[in-house]
């Protein structure tokens, strides 16, 4: 029976490999293309075979939309504000700069 961690969580990078029949592969494995739709495990790579809801593997979420953890306003929130902080370190880039300037010219 194959090392299973006890914390469970959502995992992509998991291939169909037959009719309903999913197969996980190491991180970083380069699967072997069959035909448009069929992969295969690398040389020397045994997948890990399973069936939906089978104890390895998490049933099918049929019919749902990944809404994802993304949260699009937080990111344009997060981008204005990094945007106006560097507009600020710049203005007072300038203003030392200004200063320097003139403290040399006098």
């Amino acid at each position: 029976m194959p090392h299973r961690p006890a914390h469970r969580h959502a995992q992509r990078g998991t291939g169909d490999v037959g009719p309903r029949r999913p197969g996980a592969f190491p991180a970083g494995s380069q699967t072997q293309r069959l035909d448009a739709t069929r992969v295969a495990a690398p040389p020397g790579v045994a997948p890990h075979l399973g069936t939906p809801a089978d104890g390895s593997f998490s049933a099918l979420a049929t019919f749902s939309r990944d809404a994802g953890t993304i949260d699009i306003a937080a990111g344009v929130a997060k981008l204005d504000e990094a945007y106006r902080a560097f507009e600020a370190i710049g203005a007072a880039v300038r203003s030392q700069a200004s200063v320097t300037k003139t403290t040399v010219d006098s």
